[in-house]
């Protein structure tokens, strides 16, 4: 009976140590509880991540944005020159109509002032 005895000690004791190992073992893998600025970057981390997101959205849109701003000002950019152009030519129709008109006029005065001058004399 002593050596029934000694095996139920024995395996108590074993019980025991594999216990506080156990114990033990939990008690140094167990993470500390979180600290107040831990806690407080846990509830930003989510604020940042929509911010980050956010931001991406807004550069893209922005670089959309600006790539139509440059087609629209090159459009109205040839569009001017067409506009310039055309009124330069206009102008350049004015002028020469105007430079006829002026020598026609001229020789007409010419004319008229040799008529006067032939009757004068």
């Amino acid at each position: 009976m002593a050596e029934r005895e000694n095996d139920s000690v024995d395996l108590l004791t074993a019980f025991a140590i594999g216990a506080m190992i156990g114990v033990g073992a939990t008690l140094l893998l167990r993470s500390d509880p979180p600290t107040a600025g831990e806690r407080f970057m846990e509830g930003v981390r989510p604020i940042a991540r929509k911010a980050r997101r956010a931001a991406t959205r807004a550069g893209k849109r922005y670089s959309k944005g600006l790539g139509l701003t440059r087609e629209a000002t090159r459009d109205l950019g040839g569009a001017s020159k067409e506009v310039l152009e055309d009124l330069q030519k206009q102008v350049e129709d004015i002028l020469d109509s105007a430079r006829s008109e002026l020598g026609r006029s001229a020789r007409q005065q010419l004319r008229t002032a040799r008529k006067a001058i032939r009757k004068y004399r």
